[in-house]
This record gives structure tokens, C-alpha cells and sequence, in this order.
């Protein structure tokens, strides 16, 4: 599983971190209204939106981003892609073992799902900084359901 780790981080870093660093110059769809805010540095903007919205979890997630962005003095544009590169880099490594513990494929077949999530197309979407916690809900359903079923932690 070494191996599999090291290739998921390279493979998270150039197919995730590098492109979304590269198409981060403006925010897209409902993320422009964080945008504003942290350009603006109008935390307003996105308090009623979010709250609104039921979004809380994303909510506390982007106060988070613009705390950490304020105190390192950077956009929290690269702290959303370095998330998004790590969330994936998880999930590759929890479907992993999803793959081993529950569904007992072996060798290639063990790492072939986490390869797939971390280069499918879809993840051209993360463009946008509105999909972090739809991301984070994925890999929580993989790592709850691989907790769920693995029978070594009854």
C-alpha cells in the first residue's frame, strides 16, 4: 500500500492541484458570491447567502479558508485547490481499502478505483469553490461505509 500512496499523492498533485491552479483565476457558479466576499473582504456577502441556504457545514469550511488565507497572506483560491487535491488523495486511498477490506479484490484490482476517481474528467467541476463540501460528503460516504462493513473493528 506504500506504493499506492505515493503514486495517489503524484497523481492528486499533477491531475487535481496543478490543472485547478492553472483555470483559478475567477470563481464560477455559486462560488462568485465567495469570491466577493473574500475580495471584498465582506464577510456579509456570503453570511446570509450560506445560512440561507442550509449551508453550514460549507459555510464553517469557507470561514476556515479566509481565516487561514487572512493569516498566511494568500487567496483562498489555492487553500480551496490544495483541499481539493487532499480530499481526493483520500478517497483514493479509502476506496483503496474499501476495495481490499470489503469487496476483497486483490493487487492491481485494489488500486485500479483510486486511480479512476483521481483521473476521471468529472473533476474539471472543482473549478468552481462551491463543490467543497459535496466533495467532502463523498469521501465521508466511502470512509462510512468502509467503516460500516469492515468486520475487524467489531
Amino acid at each position: 500500500m506504500k506504493k499506492s500512496k505515493i503514486l495517489y499523492l503524484f497523481l492528486s498533485f499533477f491531475f487535481i492541484f496543478i490543472p485547478l491552479l492553472g483555470f483559478r483565476n475567477n470563481d464560477f457558479w455559486d462560488g462568485v458570491n465567495v469570491a466577493y466576499a473574500f475580495e471584498s473582504k465582506n464577510y456579509a456577502a456570503i453570511d446570509e447567502y450560506m445560512v440561507q441556504g442550509a449551508y453550514y457545514l460549507q459555510y464553517l469550511i469557507y470561514k476556515i479558508f479566509f481565516i487561514i488565507s487572512e493569516v498566511f497572506n494568500f487567496s483562498y483560491k489555492y487553500i480551496t485547490c490544495l483541499f481539493y487535491a487532499f480530499v481526493l488523495y483520500n478517497l483514493a486511498y479509502e476506496l483503496e481499502k474499501f476495495s481490499k477490506n470489503i469487496l476483497n479484490l486483490k493487487g492491481f484490482f485494489c488500486i485500479l478505483p483510486g486511480l479512476l476517481i483521481i483521473i476521471f474528467p468529472i473533476w474539471s467541476v472543482l473549478i468552481s469553490s462551491i463543490f467543497v463540501s459535496h466533495v467532502l460528503f463523498i469521501y465521508f460516504v466511502f470512509l462510512g461505509s468502509r467503516l460500516f462493513f469492515d468486520k475487524n473493528l467489531y
